[in-house]
């Protein structure tokens, strides 16, 4: 309802999913005859999931199971004549979530993305979800950027996400802008490559609190050093 109300009022409408760990959700077991997906595992990298979770793996009907739930908001999203972004499986190329570089190698990601797209699309006939796919930046060339792609046949669009650690100052004083500016053409160069649409789908300022992932906040109350901040960026993109 949320989605169909801002499309109405002229919003691009974006899905991104912090997939639960499917090991985990196939502890708990099922209830009523469904799996509980509550909770939030992303950044549990044990049990092998990405492998486990394709066809023929013990966990692919827990993770079906997840995507069906998806379909269902995409044939809804349809019926209201809504298209959507659709980004699974972003910042694969960072350690943090369980499809990332640290639990998940090339290939097994490839296939992944590959599948999920191949079951939404032809098993459960969702048509109206564009894929994003979306590593973190920055990026040493376009090697680094396609290192995990999956393929045309797979994807619509190409994405980055990239955040600013702590901002020291504006573009005069901190490197970070001219990281960004270069990764966007790098993305930007192989979008054309591949007959794709480009964007930069996530970025924002962190401001560290500690050294975790989870521990990273949005822009700090008070004490920022570059106030005209959104503004450089979207001068930039």
């Amino acid at each position: 309802d949320v989605s169909k109300d801002l499309a109405e009022k002229g919003s691009i409408i974006t899905l991104s999913l912090h997939l639960p760990n499917f090991a985990r959700v196939a502890e708990k077991g099922k209830t009523n005859g469904k799996y509980d997906y509550s909770g939030y595992t992303v950044g549990d990298l044990t049990g092998n999931v990405a492998q486990r979770i394709l066809p023929g793996g013990d966990l692919n009907e827990v993770y079906t199971g997840y995507l069906d739930m998806v379909a269902d908001y995409g044939h809804q999203m349809a019926a209201a004549d809504v298209p959507v972004l659709f980004r699974p499986f972003h910042e694969c190329n960072g350690g943090w979530f369980w499809w990332g570089k640290d639990a998940c190698d090339d290939d097994t990601y490839k296939s992944l993305f590959a599948y999920t797209v191949e079951y939404l699309r032809d098993t459960k006939d969702v048509h109206n979800f564009l894929y994003v796919f979306s590593p973190n930046g920055p990026f040493e060339d376009e090697d680094d950027y396609l290192q995990r792609y999956p393929g045309d046949a797979f994807v619509d669009v190409m994405a980055l996400d990239m955040y600013h650690n702590n901002p020291k100052g504006g573009p005069d004083v901190d490197p970070w802008f001219k990281s960004l500016k270069d990764s966007i053409a790098i993305v930007d160069s192989a979008a054309e490559k591949h007959d794709k649409l480009s964007t930069v789908s996530e970025t924002g300022i962190s401001t560290t609190k500690g050294t975790l992932y989870s521990e990273s906040g949005a822009t700090a109350v008070s004490g920022n050093l570059d106030k005209d901040w959104y503004q450089h960026v979207a001068e930039i993109v």
